[in-house]
């Protein structure tokens, strides 16, 4: 009865698309031939009742062709295969995400994208084929955001972030609330803490202000709010310092403040990792960089890294929610 059924799988085996799907990855039309043969071959014998040994022996060469052609196929797939990844994050938090993710290849446009999601950490990952891709993500309450990176074979793309946008903002961050926390000659300090590695909140990080001294401690969210007074100089700057035991210590330094606005940004914070100190001086306030010194005649290239007119078309064409 097995040997029949080889006769009937094997018009099957000849479809692309039935045998890939299965396998979930491109197969060459090679191995789809290959095993075409040996499941004819097989069952030929069994129609005719020939030799048994020697039908085996037959088969037994076909099978090996098929592991051949289907070895150097798998070779040449991941090959021309690259690593698609992203992180989500809300951009008001930090948090990660959890969201829906539509992506194409550019060249196949975006009539019909492939749905998937986020893992449970916000991490998308997959690995396609070469190429441009496009990408849409999207989550309850957010606004969509689209990316088009490109592909390369063995290449990461490196850990890029989507930073999804709120609607509305948090209750943090809401207007009504801010508003009434607005002092004179103060600016208000607040901003969100999370572990560096899970991106969840960190509760009970004290918060140093200096020149001031004042200080806060982050809730369960992970935030922390005090109300400061604005150093008196023509650039007014302050030293932000996050310290949490079992965590390195972050310093946010030379930051820039004003009089009724908001200020801080936050911190990610690494466990058991060293201290890490940011300059946060604004740009304009820098000392200017001395001109690098070229030891051979650049010549730019601007079309190397263009994206096509159509994937920006896409990029900043209407997004329907």
């Amino acid at each position: 009865m097995a040997l029949g059924h080889a006769t009937i799988a094997a018009p099957l085996l000849r479809q692309p698309l039935v045998f890939g799907e299965y396998l979930n990855i491109p197969v060459p039309g090679l191995v789809i031939e290959a095993l075409a043969c040996a499941g004819e071959r097989w069952g030929r014998c069994n129609l005719f009742g020939l030799d048994a040994q020697r039908c085996v022996s037959r088969l037994s060469a076909d099978m090996h062709r098929v592991l051949l052609l289907a070895g150097l196929g798998l070779v040449a797939t991941a090959a021309l295969a690259g690593p698609l990844e992203f992180l989500v994050r809300d951009n008001s938090t930090g948090y990660f995400v959890v969201a829906s993710v539509k992506y194409a290849r550019a060249e196949d446009g975006w009539s019909n994208p492939v749905p998937a999601y986020t893992d449970s950490s916000g991490w998308f990952r997959r690995t396609v084929p070469d190429g441009y891709y496009l990408a849409e993500v999207s989550a309850s309450g957010y606004k969509k955001m689209r990316w088009a990176p490109l592909v390369r074979p063995g290449r990461a793309v490196g850990r890029h972030t989507m930073r999804l946008s709120r609607k509305e903002p948090p209750y943090e961050f809401s207007d009504e609330r801010v508003d009434r926390l607005f002092q004179p000659g103060r600016c208000l300090l607040h901003g969100f803490v999370l572990d560096a590695d899970t991106l969840k909140p960190l509760r009970g990080v004290v918060v140093e202000a200096s020149p001031s001294g004042l200080e806060a401690v982050t809730n369960s969210r992970g935030f922390y709010e005090t109300s400061i007074p604005v150093p008196i100089a023509e650039y007014p700057m302050i030293d932000e310092v996050f310290r949490l035991r079992g965590y390195g210590t972050v310093a946010n330094r030379n930051m820039l403040v004003h009089e009724g606005a908001n200020c801080g940004g936050g911190a990610e914070m690494i466990r058991g990792g060293p201290p890490v100190e940011k300059d946060l001086t604004h740009r304009h306030l820098r000392p200017a960089p001395s001109p690098p010194v070229q030891t051979r005649e650049v010549r730019p290239n601007p079309s190397r890294f263009r994206r096509p007119q159509a994937i920006m078309d896409w990029l900043h064409g209407p997004r329907p929610d």
